[in-house]
């Protein structure tokens, strides 16, 4: 009886000793705000990916990102044609009135003579650290030649296909406002693309950023973040990230797509497997009744089931100029810079979603989501050339794929 007791009694201990020791839920030191997880700090740990249907842990690589992006030097005609391209945009719009797109282009023009000038307009220096480790192998594709001398880009801006918010949903938020999605982004453009070639997208606000797979003729992908608070209020150099492809290989994951002419997909009719980079690139209110926003890009990470932290800026604004109609109007684009195209490798966007947030970055249940469907209109822009192979609502679920 006595070493039965004494079982009992050593078994009741481990057992406490097991609750004691056992890992905690995240929600005892964290809180989920809406997207993001925040802990006791207010430092965002874990951010939701829509993609995966799950909170993914955050790793802050900005400073290893801005120094790789420090040591790319300007290429100033490519940025002039950035802006240009826009230009030929807004003129484009059906959504916007005469006077919006003359007080934008004025803007862009700005900028554009601004840029010129400078010669010395270089990008966030952060403290020395050591760069990215990229893997050896890379996602397959087709061999590509070496990496161009690194150019930044030009500004995103010709529409040969994609997505426009209507008037209505372009100020659809009130503390802010993000986008996710996964984006289609062989390795080479192919085809007959001899010129600059963007898959981008604005979240909607008018000082928020633009981060996107960047091509130029049949080099290898780079990826470009473009800051529109910095180009609208600043002197600073609103290319605030120039990666070469080594730099985010490893953010690539494979995911299914059914690209098939016709529903459903499975039995003869496969998925195909493409290459694609998660991203969430979010815009919104430090925290209610504050003057100061954030701009934030993440990339997965497949390798960790994470996030890469990779840009963020602060500063000063107001409810009025993130809604404001003639900057944020386009959704997941194909931007194009030459008059045709032929035999493209298959680009895109698939999971794409939009979504307005809270001050502090929460989910807001005032406005509705978007996943593309309803709300926005394809267009083909005023190239010609490009073959749809997916559209929402018929067989790739919130997006598009051409080639």
């Amino acid at each position: 009886m006595r070493r039965s007791l004494t079982f009992v009694l050593a078994l009741s201990g481990l057992v406490l000793c097991s609750f004691w020791f056992a890992p905690r839920h995240a929600s005892t030191q964290s809180v989920a705000y809406g997207p993001f997880v925040r802990n006791q700090t207010g430092k965002a740990t874990h951010l939701y990916s829509r993609a995966h249907g799950q909170y993914l842990p955050v790793n802050d690589v900005r400073p290893q990102v801005a120094e790789i992006a420090r040591n790319v030097p300007r290429d100033k005609k490519s940025e002039r044609a950035f802006l240009e391209k826009k230009e030929e945009l807004l003129t484009n719009n059906p959504y916007l009135s005469p006077d919006q797109k003359k007080n934008r282009i004025k803007l862009l023009d700005r900028i554009k003579t601004r840029l010129e000038r400078n010669n010395d307009l270089t990008r966030p220096v952060p403290e020395p650290i050591d760069p990215l480790d990229p893997p050896d192998d890379p996602p397959p594709s087709d061999p590509p030649p070496n990496d161009p001398p690194a150019e930044t880009p030009p500004t995103p801006g010709g529409l040969g296909f994609g997505i426009l918010y209507t008037s209505s949903y372009i100020t659809a938020f009130n503390g802010g406002t993000a986008v996710d999605y996964n984006v289609v982004a062989p390795q080479t453009a192919g085809g007959n693309n001899s010129n600059f070639l963007y898959l981008t997208s604005t979240n909607r606000s008018g000082d928020g950023v633009e981060a996107f797979p960047a091509y130029f003729a049949q080099h290898n992908v780079e990826f470009t973040v473009f800051d529109w608070s910095i180009a609208n209020h600043t002197s600073g150099n609103p290319f605030v990230v120039v990666l070469p492809f080594s730099a985010f290989v490893h953010n690539y994951y494979t995911v299914g797509i059914c690209d098939a002419p016709n529903p459903p997909c499975g039995g003869s009719i496969p998925f195909h497997f493409y290459n694609v980079l998660g991203l969430w690139n979010g815009t919104y209110q430090k925290q209610a009744g504050s003057s100061t926003w954030t701009n934030e890009v993440y990339l997965l990470n497949p390798a960790n089931n994470s996030w890469d932290f990779i840009w963020s800026r602060d500063y000063q604004s107001s409810l009025g100029q993130e809604q404001c109609s003639g900057c944020g109007w386009w959704g997941p684009i194909v931007e194009t810079f030459q008059p045709s195209y032929s035999n493209m490798h298959v680009m895109g966007f698939a999971n794409a979603w939009a979504a307005p947030l809270t001050p502090g970055g929460g989910w807001d249940p005032n406005y509705p989501d978007s996943s593309f469907n309803g709300l926005n209109a394809f267009f083909y822009g005023p190239t010609a050339g490009w073959q749809v192979l997916s559209l929402e609502n018929q067989n790739l679920a919130n997006g598009f794929l051409v080639h």
